[in-house]
C-alpha cells in the first residue's frame, strides 16, 4: 500500500504542485530595476512527466510573460527520453524570453553531450562557472561540483568574482553555504 500512496503523492504533486512566489528585490543595479525574471530548478523531465510537464510549464511561461528565464540545473533526469516534445516546449521557451541554464547533478546521469546538444537545438545559453554579463547584469553560472577539486574550483571561482562586487546574480544548482563566507 506505501508504494501505490508514494506513487499517487508523486503524481498529484506533479500535476498540482506548482507553486510561483513572487519576489520583488532592492537593488542598487539600474539594469535590475522593474525586470521580470523567471527562475526554477528541476523540471527533471522523464518518460513520465515530459511532454504534459513541459507545456504546463510553457503556459505558466506565458502568463508571467519574463524578460529572462533562469534555470538553475537538473532539467532532465538522465533516462533515455524522446526528445522531440520537450524541445519544442523548449524552443518555446526561448520565444517568451532568452533562457540560461546551469547543469544540476541529474544532467551528468544520462547523456550529457546528447543534454547540451538538446540545450544547443533550443537555443538556450549554458552558463558554465563563468560570469556572463547579460544588458548589464552579471550573472555567476556555476555547474554542479561531484567531488571534493570541483567544489575547491567553485569556491575559488565564486570567491574571486564576489571580491569584486560586480556579480548580481549568482546561479547554482547546489546551496551555496559550503562556498561562501
Amino acid at each position: 500500500i506505501l508504494p501505490i500512496c508514494m506513487s499517487l503523492l508523486g503524481y498529484l504533486q506533479l500535476r498540482f504542485g506548482e507553486k510561483i512566489t513572487e519576489l520583488s528585490i532592492i537593488t542598487d543595479n539600474e539594469n535590475l530595476k522593474g525586470k521580470k525574471y523567471v527562475f526554477f530548478a528541476d523540471p527533471q523531465f522523464s518518460m513520465g512527466s515530459q511532454a504534459w510537464i513541459a507545456r504546463k510549464t510553457t503556459k505558466s511561461l506565458q502568463k508571467i510573460n519574463p524578460e529572462k528565464i533562469f534555470i538553475a540545473g537538473d532539467i532532465f533526469n538522465g533516462e533515455k527520453l524522446n526528445w522531440d516534445p520537450i524541445l519544442k516546449e523548449m524552443q518555446n521557451w526561448n520565444k517568451i524570453a532568452p533562457v540560461y541554464a546551469v547543469t544540476g547533478n541529474h544532467e551528468f546521469y544520462g547523456d550529457y553531450a546528447e543534454f547540451i546538444n538538446l540545450i544547443k537545438a533550443a537555443n538556450w545559453t549554458i552558463i558554465s562557472d563563468e560570469v556572463m554579463n547579460i544588458d548589464g547584469i552579471s550573472i555567476l553560472g556555476l555547474n554542479y561540483a561531484f567531488t571534493q577539486n570541483e567544489k575547491d574550483k567553485l569556491k575559488k571561482i565564486i570567491d574571486k568574482e564576489l571580491s569584486n562586487n560586480k556579480v548580481d546574480i549568482i546561479l547554482s544548482h547546489e546551496p551555496l553555504n559550503d562556498f561562501v563566507n
